[in-house]
């Protein structure tokens, strides 16, 4: 493995669904994403709940970290398998980009290096 072309040690972010919540006072804007946190030979998937609410003491009660399970990784010519995943297929590895296809809705879904 080309460790300078390699996910190890970076986690990617997809945007999965946005949606919205409104109270009497306020509201919140609610992002639902899929990461994918990489290490030399396993990965992490987790969902992740994001919140913008109105007021701000709201969003605690939304932002989580959810089903984190771990895999097996590897990577070919760029292509990246996650062992016993199949989500999303085989991702192709370009620049700070994960590509693949979500297997029910057969969309495309790109993850993009999340910077800490």
């Amino acid at each position: 493995m080309d460790l300078t072309h390699s996910p190890a040690g970076k986690t990617y972010k997809a945007l999965l669904a946005a949606g919205c919540k409104e109270f009497d006072d306020g509201g919140c804007t609610l992002f639902e994403y899929r990461l994918l946190c990489f290490k030399k030979d396993s990965v992490d998937v987790s969902l992740q709940v994001i919140a913008n609410c109105l007021p701000e003491e709201r969003e605690i009660y939304y932002n989580r970290l959810y089903d984190t399970k771990t895999y097996k990784w590897k990577i070919n010519n760029n292509i990246i398998t996650i062992e016993g995943l199949g989500d999303y297929g085989k991702l192709k590895f370009r620049d700070s980009m994960l590509i693949g296809e979500e297997i029910r809705t057969r969309e495309k879904i790109e993850f993009n290096e999340a910077h800490k």
